[in-house]
């Protein structure tokens, strides 16, 4: 009896697993947006890079395509306008995957297998715009796709023949890299449709969208998958359940933070090293990709508990840790008992410490 294929796109109920993209429906925003000079990251694991200045703020937004099931989307708020790239102007938008979670693609050898994009894009601006897929061996494939209609949310799909000519490292650190070009200078520019070496973003077609500060730009609902081999047509969103979406994005940032809705602000279980020094054990919610660094929203932002009372930090360091907990060390002037238990308490809404293993 002859065996008929059905394709994922042909499929009913949806395949899981199948978007290499994390947090692409923009639920997940630990950081509760940022900005600053080149290469942070905003929404969780969507990274921003730029040549110069910062000239627009990211954060998490409602505005999104009707009837299409987001809650939210991704939006870019042109704040200093500028007039044309120049050759070594960029602006950019990354989302890195790690090289191990990558190896099924079998880049380099014949078999290497076809990816679909797919996602929702706003636009300021009709004509063509970019997108590209970034080897970290020095390879780069560009994509063009036309905007029609001007502040419209509109929906893509497109393919990336597997590449043939580059390897991707089977590790934790970068193996492909998805960007979103808001402008590119001639530098980043190489031709559409081929896997050529070099790091290129655009075609010299892709529409400057940071000539003015009435500029917003919005995206949602990425999805980059395997073809199917046959159509390699695009199948509908994988939508996760937030927790699932979280402990993905975990895995490269966690934050601790007080907020009105949990009204505490504890965690961290330690004790008193001296009368003024105290360390305390975070474990992390999910293994982290490599030991993390810390950072704090000041250092006068947690008080230690102990005794019944409350002493407040001078200093929050790291001393150290692992890929699965933390051991954040706190000074306070006078007060402690060496040899006592105590907890840390983050003193006000807003108030943070984190942790960063991201690519």
């Amino acid at each position: 009896m002859a065996v008929t294929k059905v394709t994922p796109a042909g499929l009913t109920t949806s395949q899981i697993g199948r978007n290499l993209i994390d947090n692409g429906a923009m639920t997940v925003d630990q950081r509760g947006g940022a900005s600053g000079a080149a290469n942070h990251y905003t929404l969780d694991r969507w990274l921003w890079n730029q040549s110069s200045g910062d000239t627009c703020t990211k954060s998490q937004d409602t505005t999104v395509p009707s009837g299409a099931g987001f809650g939210y989307s991704f939006k870019i708020d042109v704040t200093g306008a500028g007039g044309g790239a120049g050759s070594a102007e960029y602006d950019v938008m990354y989302h890195r995957m790690e090289g191990q979670n990558l190896q099924h693609l079998e880049y380099g050898t014949s078999s290497a297998k076809t990816l679909v994009l797919s996602f929702w894009f706003r636009s300021p601006k009709t004509g063509t715009h970019c997108v590209a897929l970034y080897n970290e061996g020095d390879r780069s494939y560009i994509r063009e796709f036309t905007i029609a209609s001007a502040d419209t949310f509109e929906y893509f799909s497109m393919t990336f023949p597997g590449d043939t000519g580059g390897t991707i490292n089977n590790d934790t650190g970068t193996g492909l890299e998805l960007i979103f070009p808001l402008q590119a200078g001639s530098n980043f520019q190489a031709t559409a449709n081929q896997w050529a070496s070099g790091q290129d973003w655009a075609t010299s077609n892709q529409q400057n969208l940071l000539d003015s500060t009435s500029n917003n730009i919005y995206f949602t609902g990425v999805q980059l998958e395997v073809g199917d081999g046959v159509t390699n047509a695009p199948t509908d969103f994988e939508f996760e359940d937030y927790g699932t979406t979280l402990r993905k994005c975990q895995r490269y940032f966690y934050r601790i933070e007080r907020t009105a809705a949990d009204g505490i602000g504890d965690f961290g279980n330690g004790f008193c090293a001296s009368t003024t020094q105290a360390y305390c054990l975070v474990p992390f919610p999910v293994t982290m990709r490599a030991q993390p660094s810390q950072a704090v929203s000041a250092v006068d932002d947690f008080q230690l508990r102990h005794t019944n009372t409350s002493s407040t930090t001078t200093n929050a360091r790291y001393v150290g840790g692992s890929f699965n907990e933390a051991f954040p060390y706190f000074d306070v002037s006078s007060g402690l008992t060496a040899g006592q238990g105590t907890m840390v308490n983050i003193t006000s809404n807003g108030d943070y410490i984190q942790w960063t293993a991201e690519i």
